[in-house]
């Protein structure tokens, strides 16, 4: 039997903002179009890879507010920005807001999950 190990949650940059990512979901999808052929099987005629969701949920500590995390990430979704981040060595750019929620339980932080969504090609981040 092995054990199970605590992971610290992983500090993720969003404009200047330190995001603390204790949930990390990606998901995407390809499509296929099928076409019979004269034999009665199967073709794929088309193959389409769409926008890749990227969910984050986590933390966001902030000396002086940290609500204004929700300010900013509200504000980008509406205005066809998209922002970049790396995450346990992977790039991501070309990111829209699709959605987010943030809570303010009366603490030092604010609780966030912001889902992303891009159709950039997702890249292991390259150290200098």
């Amino acid at each position: 039997m092995s054990a199970f190990n605590n992971r610290e949650a992983v500090p993720v940059t969003i404009a200047g903002y330190t995001f603390y990512c204790e949930s990390f979901k990606a998901a995407g999808v390809t499509v296929f179009a099928e076409q019979p052929s004269v034999t009665g099987t199967s073709l794929i005629t088309n193959v389409q890879k769409k926008a890749v969701r990227i969910t984050l949920t986590g933390r966001v500590y902030d000396e002086d507010d940290p609500l204004l995390f929700a300010a900013y990430i509200g504000n980008i979704g509406g205005n066809n920005s998209s922002i970049a981040f790396s995450y346990r060595g992977l790039e991501f750019t070309g990111c829209r807001v699709a959605g987010f929620s943030v809570e303010d339980s009366g603490e030092e932080f604010v609780k966030v999950s912001v889902t992303l969504i891009t159709t950039n090609n997702i890249q292991r981040e390259v150290t200098v």
